[in-house]
Order: C-alpha cells, then structure tokens, then sequence
C-alpha cells in the first residue's frame, strides 16, 4: 500500500534482557513457563533514548500438554499456549496496549528404527484476539495493520 510503512536503519541500537524458564514434568503432563523481559533503546541519531518500536517490554508464556497416547512407536501428545505479549511502541513513540494470544494443537509421532514421522495440527489465535501487527502515521493520520485473526494449520515432517 502506497504511503505506508518502510523499512529504515534506526541507528544504533541497545538491548539487554533477561529470561526465566521452568519447566515441570507429572505423569503424562508436562507444563513449562516463560517470562522474557527486554529492556530496548534507540542509542545514536534523532531517537535517541526512545524504545525501539514494535518490541514488547516482555513475554509471558505458558505451555500445558498431556500425551494421551505413549509407547514404544506411537505418541500423541495435545498443548494449549497461552502467551502475553506485554505493551510495546510504534516508531511514533505511541504505546501498543499488550494482549494474548492463545494456540491449542496436537501432535502424532510414529518412530520406528531411526526414522519417524510426525503430524502436527492446531489453532493459532483461538479467540480470534484483535491486536495491530503494525500502526504508523502518514500523512498526520495513524494507520494501522491488524494481525492475522484466528487460523489453522496442519504439518508433516518425515525424518530418516
């Protein structure tokens, strides 16, 4: 789309982060946890000082799985994601309010010998969360470019 964003170098930029897993392991469910912070500023030219855009403050994600179906070659494993994404900032300096997003799936795997294959299906975005993938201003007027909604997706992959 004409007038949009463009991509363009912001100069030297700092970042400096910190991340916490854990990961826990009952039976047949297995949980993990996931808290990212990252701390971004422009360093050099006009922004100095300001966040960098489009990166959040931090992560928040939680992963919980069951496998229900486990032996020798066959495995079915089902997860739900929960993520957070905390408030980021446009290249205007505009504050993007934090949302969640939410994927569930499932997972067959067949091993046999050194070779497996595996079927991967799910959902991503499952209560269709509307959040801005993009926003900037042209023109005097902000614009913004919303996320992809709710989607599916299947995958095979084959190893030998």
């Amino acid at each position: 789309f004409s007038g949009g964003w463009r991509y363009y170098n912001l100069d030297e930029t700092h970042r400096a982060g910190v991340e916490f897993i854990s990961k826990q392991r009952f039976w047949r469910l297995n949980f993990s946890q996931n808290l990212s912070y990252i701390f971004s500023r422009i360093a050099k030219g006009n922004n100095k000082g300001a966040k960098v855009p489009l990166v959040p403050d931090y992560k928040l994600a939680f992963d919980f799985g069951i496998e229900a179906l486990k032996s020798a070659r066959h495995n079915v494993m089902l997860f739900i994601n929960p993520i957070f994404y905390g408030n980021q900032r446009d290249s205007y300096n505009t504050k993007i309010k934090g949302y969640i997003l939410t994927d569930i799936g499932g997972v067959y795997a067949y091993k046999w010998s050194e070779k497996s294959l595996e079927l991967s299906f799910g959902v991503r975005n499952v209560a269709d969360t509307k959040y801005n993938y993009l926003q900037y201003k042209a023109n005097g007027e902000y614009l913004y470019l919303p996320a992809w909604g709710r989607s599916f997706y299947a995958e095979m992959r084959f190893r030998i």
